[in-house]
C-alpha cells in the first residue's frame, strides 16, 4: 500500500498510471474484504445472540414445567386450604400455552364448596 500511495506523487506517465489504477483495485478489493468480513462477523455476533434468548426462554420453560409438576404433586396430598393457596401460586407461574392453568380449571377442587360452606 505503501509503494502505492508513493506513486500518485511521480508525474503521470503510462507506467504510474496503471500503477495507480492496480492500487485503485486493490483499495477497493481490500475495502470490499472488510466490509465483508465486518458483516460476517456481525451476522455471527446477531446469531449467537439469537441461540442466547431461544436457550434462556427453553431454560425458563423447563424450569416453570418443573415447578408446575411440584406444585401439581403437593396439590395431590394437600389439604383444601393448601390446595387453594398452591392452585394461586400455580397461577401466577403458568405459562400461558398449558391448557390445565386456565382459572376455571384451578378452582374446582373436590369438596372445596363443602370447606367454603363450613367457612360461612
Amino acid at each position: 500500500m505503501a509503494r502505492c500511495l508513493n506513486t500518485r506523487n511521480v508525474t503521470k506517465s503510462e507506467d504510474t498510471v496503471a500503477a495507480a489504477a492496480t492500487c485503485d483495485d486493490l483499495e477497493a478489493r481490500v475495502r470490499v474484504e472488510v466490509e465483508a468480513s465486518i458483516r460476517v462477523e456481525e451476522e455471527t455476533r446477531i446469531r449467537a445472540e439469537q441461540e442466547e434468548v431461544m436457550l434462556r426462554a427453553k431454560i425458563q420453560a423447563e424450569i416453570q414445567d418443573e415447578v408446575g409438576e411440584i406444585l401439581r404433586a403437593e396439590i395431590r396430598v394437600a389439604r383444601p386450604e393448601e390446595v387453594a393457596a398452591a392452585h394461586d401460586l400455580l397461577w401466577e407461574n403458568r405459562r400461558p400455552d398449558h391448557a390445565f392453568m386456565r382459572p376455571h380449571a384451578l378452582r374446582r377442587v373436590p369438596g372445596q364448596c363443602k370447606a367454603q360452606a363450613e367457612r360461612q
